[in-house]
């Protein structure tokens, strides 16, 4: 399958997340937009989202999902990101082992809170510390070397 709009993994994150009783605020939205899109990348070696991701100052980022969520802080997100233009909910056709790997991130992280997440990702070695160190601040971070250290990540479990 083709990459994914990281705004439609984000609904459909939300969909399970509803279903789960488990609630988002936006950094903990992005951050398993992130983890579900490392994850993908480790085991199937494709990536998951169309956006790049980028080495911002707090964490892993995705640009345009970034600035498609209205909320602030810890604000809790109860609804799905709409296109401004269709006013449409952003949606995708994801294959029953995406859809089984954004279940099983929501099983794994979907109890931790925003900043234990964040904590994860600035770990030494990650994706995002590495490319923060070396390349600075809003670099992209290659999906080549996410996959990597996802893929050292699921040798060590």
């Amino acid at each position: 399958m083709s990459p994914h709009d990281s705004r439609a993994v984000s609904n459909k994150l939300i969909e399970i997340g509803f279903e789960k009783n488990i609630n988002f605020s936006m950094m903990k939205l992005i951050k398993l937009v992130y983890f579900s899109h490392g994850w993908n990348l480790a085991i199937t070696g494709n990536p998951l989202v169309k956006d790049n991701v980028e080495a911002w100052k707090y964490g892993p980022v995705f640009r345009t999902l970034y600035y498609s969520l209205p909320y602030e802080g810890s604000m809790i997100i109860n609804k799905s990101i709409v296109d401004p233009i269709s006013k449409k909910p952003f949606t995708s056709v994801f294959s029953s082992l995406e859809t089984k790997l954004l279940y099983k991130v929501i099983d794994v992280y979907g109890s931790l809170g925003a900043f234990q997440l964040s904590d994860l990702t600035h770990l030494p070695g990650t994706p995002w510390s590495e490319t923060l160190q070396t390349q600075g601040e809003f670099s992209i971070i290659d999906n080549f070397i996410i996959k990597n250290y996802f893929q050292t990540q699921l040798q060590n479990a």
